[in-house]
């Protein structure tokens, strides 16, 4: 079985499965948004519930605030571009309305207070899962717009029953339902489950990443959309010093992310600090990379929905993490990695 997928691969394996659920269909994506994905899944997701499945979706307010996968931060001045903010945002809710309509159980998670509605950056439930009749399910970095599959990233598919157990449990803590604690789950059989609740300050992900840093012994592989920074970016330091060979793979060095403050003021020290440290070597794609993902020694992997940010832990971020020692599926990531170095996914 191909468990680690493009997003293209991603959302026909998905559509495939929805046409032959019988019992349920559980989607968790921080935004969705009415196009070129959401417009064939919604008519799929209404067919499935005709047929009498169990058909949920978690989405977090946030969708509310973006437009093509951009989160403007600042009033638009633009007046095209309010119009059209508005137009999308209109599509969404008429979306929303309709799945309801047809049966669809649908959550809005953390919408915020007043106060924070004007810092839509903070509280955020960021994580995707996606789990059909509770036997095959997916998790990884892609929200369920058009942008998002024109990104440079990955899904992974999991039939284990331990594993998906525990994603189920997990789609059921949302809002008041959250759990009090970040938490992991070791299934014993070369998969962990990790979650954070978006406690600021506090996350269990970003600590695990620390931990296998430290342990690294020959190579680090690091891919987010965003450079490594605070602690974590430290001990890759420290890991390059006793000769851990460590490559960073993000975005192009011209993406907004880069070229717009604050993110740009953490990329531009990543690159200066580097320069010091020749065993950390930088690789720019050729387009915004979305995957979530460290690999360590090539034994040892997470991946999952965190960027694996210091500043993520301080805005309170809800995230999943998938931890994987299983060989076939750490050859899989390999592949698909020097697949997509070689130009195949650029």
């Amino acid at each position: 079985m191909q468990l680690v997928q493009n997003p293209e691969n991603f959302l026909n394996d998905f559509i495939a499965e929805i046409r032959k659920a019988n019992k349920s269909i559980l989607i968790q994506s921080m935004c969705i948004e009415p196009g070129r994905v959401m417009d064939p899944l919604e008519k799929e997701l209404l067919n499935a519930v005709k047929r009498g499945v169990e058909v949920r979706i978690n989405y977090d307010w946030v969708t509310h605030k973006f437009v093509n996968g951009d989160l403007a931060l600042l009033p638009v001045l633009n007046s095209k571009k309010r119009i059209y903010s508005r137009s999308i945002h209109k599509q969404i809710r008429e979306m929303l309305k309709r799945l309801a309509d047809g049966g669809v159980k649908i959550v809005e998670t953390n919408p915020p207070s007043f106060i924070l509605s004007f810092l839509p950056f903070l509280n955020r439930n960021h994580i995707k899962m996606y789990v059909i009749d509770g036997r095959i399910a997916w998790i990884g970095g892609l929200n369920l717009f058009d942008v998002a599959f024109e990104n440079i990233d990955l899904m992974v598919k999991i039939d284990n029953e331990k594993i998906i157990a525990a994603l189920l449990n997990q789609f059921e803590k949302v809002n008041k339902n959250r759990n009090r604690d970040n938490y992991n789950v070791d299934f014993g059989d070369n998969y962990s489950l990790y979650a954070d609740i978006g406690e600021h300050g506090k996350s269990i992900i970003y600590d695990k990443a620390i931990i296998m840093i430290k342990e690294a012994q020959e190579n680090i592989l690091f891919m987010s959309q965003f450079v490594p920074d605070g602690p974590l970016l430290g001990e890759m330091i420290k890991a390059s010093k006793r000769n851990v060979a460590i490559t960073v793979i993000t975005s192009s060095d011209k993406d907004a992310l880069f070229e717009h403050y604050p993110s740009k003021l953490t990329y531009l020290y990543f690159k200066s600090i580097i320069k010091k440290y020749p065993n950390i070597k930088l690789i720019n794609l050729k387009k915004h990379m979305h995957i979530k993902l460290l690999m360590v020694d090539n034994k040892l992997a997470i991946t999952g929905s965190h960027n694996m940010t210091f500043s993520g832990v301080l805005f309170g971020t809800e995230e999943i993490m998938l931890g994987i020692s299983d060989r076939e599926l750490i050859k899989q990531l390999i592949r698909f990695i020097n697949e997509l170095m070689t130009g195949l996914y650029q």
